[in-house]
């Protein structure tokens, strides 16, 4: 193993282990012949009567998996595009057929933003990590106006003559 400056990181976790004493596992790059490994590096330590006289180190190529796992957030990454493009499309054809109903979904999102704003400052984690399906959700809310028919989503009021008979 040649001691490059690009694989200090690789011989830090070594001094560590040897140092602290301690068992250690780590994740750290080490660059050979041009070509960088991602290395899962777990040392321990022998032991005889109580007392440490080794260290065995174990070294695992993740390379594969950390490239696996950088094209699934690309995938993820342009599958969330996709998503947000189409609740842009149907936004957009929900406002084209009932223009009356724009600003109220544009509303409900910003509340609905206003809230979830609020629950993260009193400390709910959760709702960070709701945020973006739950708007998904408030945005697709009317979703289905784009199927009622026109003579019901026209009228002056929802019941048109039978709001006499409701009330």
């Amino acid at each position: 193993m040649l001691e490059w400056e690009e694989n200090d990181e690789f011989f830090q976790c070594l001094l560590d282990a040897v140092y602290s004493k301690e068992t250690q596992v780590s994740l750290v790059s080490y660059r050979h012949e041009g070509v960088t490994k991602r290395l899962r590096v777990v040392s321990s330590f022998l032991t005889e009567n109580g007392e440490k006289v080794g260290l065995v180190v174990t070294f695992s190529d993740l390379t594969e998996l950390m490239q696996l796992s950088d094209r699934n957030a690309l995938l993820n990454k342009k599958l969330t595009g996709f998503l947000d493009r189409f609740v842009e499309v149907m936004i957009g054809a929900i406002e084209a057929r009932t223009p009356y109903n724009a600003n109220h979904t544009k509303s409900m999102v910003r509340y609905a933003t206003r809230y979830l704003d609020w629950r993260e400052s009193k400390g709910d984690v959760r709702a960070g990590k709701i945020r973006e399906p739950f708007l998904a959700s408030v945005w697709l809310h009317d979703v289905g106006k784009l199927v009622v028919p026109r003579s019901v989503m026209d009228k002056a009021t929802r019941l048109g003559a039978r709001e006499k008979d409701v009330r």
